[in-house]
């Protein structure tokens, strides 16, 4: 294996590790949310407001 080739290898699996927690705090958001707009549903003291939240926001 060249170095190069480890490097790349290195990083793949670095951003493939970042994807899968991103993918997993997507789902659990996802999930949370569908139970707060079933809530929001039955109950009129209940409202929902989504807002997206950009893991890479920078100033």
């Amino acid at each position: 294996m060249t170095n190069e080739f480890g490097v790349f290898c290195s990083k793949l699996i670095d951003e493939i590790a970042k994807l899968e927690e991103h993918l997993r705090l997507v789902h659990a958001q996802f999930k949370g949310a569908k139970l707060l707009r079933q809530s929001a549903l039955i109950d009129e003291n209940v409202i929902t407001m989504q807002i997206d939240w950009s893991e890479n926001y920078n100033l």
